[in-house]
């Protein structure tokens, strides 16, 4: 993955529970919400 690639973290974000578990397989932190229900922790970007 590209993200993983330059150091950063790959979240996945998606409507359809189906595919978020997919991604989870892989290891990718997954949410299914939409953009504007998400939240992160603020310091999410500081720990990578």
């Amino acid at each position: 993955m590209a993200a993983g690639e330059f150091g950063f973290p790959p979240i996945g974000l998606d409507l359809r529970a189906d595919n978020v578990e997919r991604l989870k397989t892989f290891g990718i932190e997954a949410h299914c919400k939409a953009l504007d229900d998400l939240k992160l922790e603020e310091n999410a970007m500081s720990s990578a």
